[in-house]
């Protein structure tokens, strides 16, 4: 199996003397593709184009890290951007608007959270020398039904990260952690469990999410994976919400 931090290498395409440049490639599919499904810049409506250079800028990852709860033990967590302006957009046009395009988007802050949380994982787990097991938070049943795909996953899959698929949306009718009011969020586990438990015994675990609020998802997630027998060594979200105080806070520093 490939390491999880391995991208998945795509064949080189044949070089052809008469083949027109890729940009302009690009561009003619881009203008064909504009008149059948028309889309805006999903920062600030520019037509034609997917996010234009103005918007661009904001989708550089700002890689910030904390120390994140978990049980009895601290957990190295990174983020790469804000949960605001452009990335929010971007992030929540992905998931409500089923704009798959825009995970290619995020692949390159998906990328630095993710590396970062391994590097981390690195400092805090010296002694064993297996890679990490990477593992997504899944999204709910009805979000997957409604969508048809979990959004880490594809973010993950988009950014060429191979996650293990340890942890499933449970079943029931539980809402959603994030939709649950705070209190609940901090005392209640989310509704996901573990499977193939086998493998999960004795293993370490990265566990990533699309966006990190108060650290309620990734702490229940990172439960239900040390009660089959893993050991979370780091947590990632692509995105995670401005800084406040609070019960829900998470002290944040700059990366």
């Amino acid at each position: 199996m490939a390491d999880a931090l391995t991208p998945r290498s795509a064949p080189r395409p044949s070089a052809g003397h008469l083949a027109p440049p890729r940009p302009l490639i690009a561009s003619a599919l881009r203008s064909a593709w504009a008149l059948v499904a028309p889309i805006d810049c999903v920062g600030c409506d520019e037509p034609d184009v997917v996010v234009c250079e103005g918007c661009a800028p904001e989708l550089v990852p700002r890689v910030r890290t904390a120390a994140l709860t978990v049980g009895r033990d601290d957990v190295p967590l990174v983020a790469a951007l804000d949960y605001e302006g452009v990335p929010r957009r971007a992030l929540l046009a992905l998931k409500e608007e089923g704009r798959t395009e825009l995970a290619a988007v995020l692949a390159t802050a998906v990328d630095a959270a993710v590396v970062e949380a391994y590097r981390q994982a690195a400092r805090y787990s010296v002694r064993r020398r297996e890679s990490p097991l990477l593992v997504a938070v899944p999204g709910s049943r009805a979000g997957f039904a409604r969508r048809g795909f979990h959004p880490t996953d594809t973010l993950l899959r988009r950014a060429g990260f191979q996650a293990t698929r340890a942890l499933v949306p449970a079943r029931g009718h539980e809402p959603a952690q994030k939709l649950r009011r705070l209190d609940e969020r901090l005392t209640r586990e989310g509704g996901v469990v573990a499977r193939g438990g086998e493998r999960l015994l004795g293993r370490r675990v990265v566990l990533v999410d699309d966006v990190v609020t108060s650290g309620a998802t990734l702490r229940a997630s990172a439960a239900v994976l040390r009660a089959a027998g893993a050991e979370v060594v780091a947590c990632a979200a692509v995105m995670a919400t401005p800084r406040r105080t609070g019960a829900s806070s998470i002290p944040w520093v700059s990366g």
